[in-house]
């Protein structure tokens, strides 16, 4: 979801949200939004490169966890706006199951 402080920012009305069209697609390289209250808005952004900036793994209580932090330059893309690049920090976070290993 596009959260609302970078929505007020465009002109927006504030309470207005943007949905993702593709559930959970945070890493897809083509990521289209609805507006919430008007499904005729659309904001596109089209992935142009990315550079992984951060990694770390670890052992919690029997689990691996892994977080990574990428550098992302996008295309962004409003119905009616001219195009332009944006640029922003993404967080993927994973946290695996136990596997039957023991919490020490």
């Amino acid at each position: 979801m596009i959260d609302r402080d970078s929505i007020v920012k465009s002109g927006d009305d504030p309470a207005s949200t943007y949905e993702s069209e593709g559930g959970d697609a945070a890493f897809n390289p083509v990521m289209t939004f609805k507006q919430h209250d008007n499904p005729d808005r659309i904001i596109t952004l089209t992935e142009k490169s990315s550079r992984k900036i951060s990694s770390r793994n670890r052992l919690v209580c029997g689990r691996n966890e892994s977080t990574d932090i990428y550098r992302k330059v996008y295309r962004y893309q409003r119905e009616s706006e001219p195009v332009r690049d944006i640029t922003m920090q993404c967080i993927e976070f994973r946290l695996s199951t136990r596997g039957g290993r023991p919490c020490s």
